[in-house]
């Protein structure tokens, strides 16, 4: 019995060695790699795959002054002499402590799925989706944070020897904070295309964005010099849509900014600060904000001569010299001719709807029907150089940008009797700088087709004089029940000054008239009119002792 007994625990011996030995082979792997590795700990599972000969480790912290990591899977092949790592995060510290000193690896070393992170000097490297080989690591989305800029980065890669950068898919986004004049913005945005040639100092882009306001699309930049393939702008000074011009070419010297907008070659001096340009009128129709009015579309083509242009801001200043004409058989100029036509209205909803006007029509009023104060009383009022300039008046600019400038809104066009009526016939409402380019080639244009005469004509019977009231036949029905041809002088003044804010101007039996009348007692006391013009006065008008009658001068 003690025979079988005794045989019995060898067996059972022999079996339980093994397994404990299986059993506690996890534990001695701990052991083994936290006392052989300084700053490595294995927190999570230890699995061991005696078939592959295999180790895997789950929840492994690396700890030391250089490094700090936290990785989810780590796979180690003894066999293969391979260490695989699979998901967690590594921050590569920068450190003056002494670094602790190991035989070398004589294991390869891979990972997915990571996320990098390193911090040198001011700035911070972030890399996410990180994959790690011997050569090289990729990633899907990195970015680079330093107070004075950032960057983005989308699927890039970079030799780990740090010889070599590329970007493989997607493009590169650099951020820059930054202060531009009369734009609201607070940083500009730099897409890179994929391949940037640094050595050359040349740097490719696919956007530049200043905040909301600025985009440069597709081009490249130096540090003198900048080509693009267009500039996109948003801000209210140019247009409630925001402009599109391009191909953009800039160079910069030492005094002066040259800038090609298409073909259009305009100079910024730096020092006196003006800008100056002198093209064909056909190539400063080019280089206007594309999508172009209608009217505008096919005017290149159309316009012969040269315009040349002045601007300065400190002072204030504008000049400009013209001898452009236009072909007057060609769209839109031919719609001028003495036949009806139809252009587009705002209605008292805010809708645009189509008018038809023109000699021959109901509404229509001919010059030669008025009395001679009527149309007197627009060009006073309106335009008072209407008859000595070519449709734009240099000195009405210069004043209005004095205005603006002083106010740091675009509250003053400066505009003539000519710009006012192209501007009703072919543009929309809304005041900009854009609106304001293309009025002056517009204007051009139909000063070199019509007479003086005839445009006036055309202003008094296309002009808004209130809601749903366009033209001075029906201005004249709708205020004062009467044909224009029987309009009296201050009737005549009043439907003049409503003019520019038609929409507000107080009704004749509500102190309009009475205001008109003071207007033309101004007028006659300057000898711009007769005073036999002025009705007898009523209670009801001020006299020339109101402190306020010469703020109503034109």
């Amino acid at each position: 019995m003690r025979k079988y007994r005794k045989r019995l625990v060898l067996l059972v011996l022999f079996l339980a060695l093994p397994l404990a030995g299986f059993l506690s082979a996890p534990y001695i792997i701990r052991w083994w790699v936290e006392s052989h590795y300084q700053g490595v700990y294995v927190n999570g599972r230890v699995e061991i795959t005696w078939s592959g000969l295999t180790v895997n480790l789950t929840n492994v912290k690396i700890d030391r002054p250089t490094l700090l990591a936290l990785l989810d899977d780590v796979s180690v092949d003894p066999v293969a002499k391979t260490i695989r790592v699979k998901g967690g995060q590594v921050e590569v510290r920068s450190s003056t402590e002494r670094t602790l000193k190991e035989t070398p690896s004589t294991y390869s070393i891979s990972g997915s799925q990571l996320t990098l992170s390193t911090v040198y000097k001011d700035a911070t490297v972030l890399l996410k989706q990180a994959t790690v080989n011997s050569l090289t690591v990729c990633f899907e989305q990195g970015s680079v944070y330093h107070p004075r800029a950032s960057v983005g980065i989308k699927k890039g890669c970079f030799s780990r020897d740090k010889t070599s950068f590329w970007a493989t898919q997607a493009s590169t986004e650099v951020t820059i904070p930054v202060q531009v004049p009369k734009l609201i913005s607070d940083q500009a945005i730099v897409v890179l295309d994929p391949w940037v040639d640094l050595d050359n100092k040349t740097l490719k882009f696919s956007r530049i964005s200043i905040g909301s306001n600025l985009e440069v699309i597709k081009g490249r930049l130096t540090q003198h010099s900048l080509e693009a393939q267009s500039l996109e702008a948003a801000h209210p000074w140019l247009g409630k849509d925001g402009i599109r011009i391009g191909p953009v070419k800039a160079a910069l010297s030492k005094k002066q900014l040259d800038v090609w907008i298409n073909k259009a070659h305009a100079v910024v001096d730096l020092e006196s600060k003006t800008v100056e340009g002198d093209e064909d009128c056909s190539t400063w129709i080019d280089a206007l904000p594309q999508p172009l009015p209608e009217a505008l579309k096919d005017a290149s083509s159309n316009m012969k001569g040269r315009l040349s242009f002045k601007i300065g801001l400190t002072p204030p200043d504008i000049q400009l010299k013209s001898t452009c004409k236009y072909d007057c058989t060609r769209s839109p100029l031919k719609q001028l001719r003495d036949s009806k036509f139809s252009y587009l209205i705002y209605n008292s909803k805010g809708e645009r709807v189509r008018r038809e006007t023109g000699p021959g029509t109901p509404s229509w009023v001919a010059l030669v029907a008025l009395p001679d104060y009527a149309p007197e009383a627009f060009r006073l009022l309106e335009d008072p150089g209407f008859l000595s300039h070519r449709g734009v008046q240099a000195e009405a600019l210069r004043n209005s940008l004095k205005i603006n400038l002083d106010t740091g809104s675009f509250t003053r066009g400066g505009s003539t009797i000519t710009m006012q009526l192209a501007k009703n016939l072919w543009l929309r409402r809304y005041r900009s700088l854009t609106r304001k380019a293309e009025e002056i080639l517009l204007a051009l244009a139909v000063e070199s087709c019509r007479t003086k005469a005839q445009i006036l004509e055309a202003y008094i019977n296309v002009v808004e004089f209130g809601p749903d009231v366009y033209g001075l036949g029906p201005a004249s029905s709708h205020y004062f029940h009467k044909a224009a041809q029987y309009l009296d002088a201050d009737e005549a003044f009043f439907l003049a000054q409503i003019l520019p804010n038609p929409r507000k101007a107080l009704a004749p039996d509500r102190g309009g008239l009475d205001k008109a009348r003071r207007l033309m007692k101004a007028l006659a006391k300057n000898g711009r009119i007769s005073e036999f013009l002025i009705p007898p006065e009523e209670d009801s008008l001020g006299s020339e002792d109101d402190p306020g009658w010469e703020s109503i001068l034109p």
